[in-house]
């Protein structure tokens, strides 16, 4: 992510807003939505995003997320332990950024 740095003022600039650059991470794709605050947090619904196959570029971009059709499917990961792990993880992190 270093060689992005330079491009950072360049960035902003053109878009002319705070932009958020995040370092790509291989693997499942998981988005779990939470709602409330302190006790009253819970898990609402989590699912995948699966890219599909012919896709040459598995990057969840704002391209794919707003032609989601062509790129991917969602799906409901079933119970069990990587579900559980999956929403304790996100529930963990939105508590500690709460």
């Amino acid at each position: 992510m270093c060689g992005i740095i330079p491009d950072v003022p360049h960035i902003t600039r053109s878009h002319r807003q705070p932009v958020l650059i995040e370092e790509y991470l291989p693997g499942r794709e998981f988005t779990v939505g939470i709602v409330g605050n302190g006790a009253e947090t819970r898990v609402i619904g989590t699912i995948e995003v699966v890219m599909n196959e012919h896709e040459t570029q598995p990057i969840y971009s704002y391209e794919v997320k707003e032609q989601w059709q062509r790129f991917v499917t969602y799906t409901t990961p079933p119970a069990g332990e990587l579900r559980a792990a999956v929403e304790q993880l996100a529930l963990n992190c939105y508590c500690t950024l709460e």
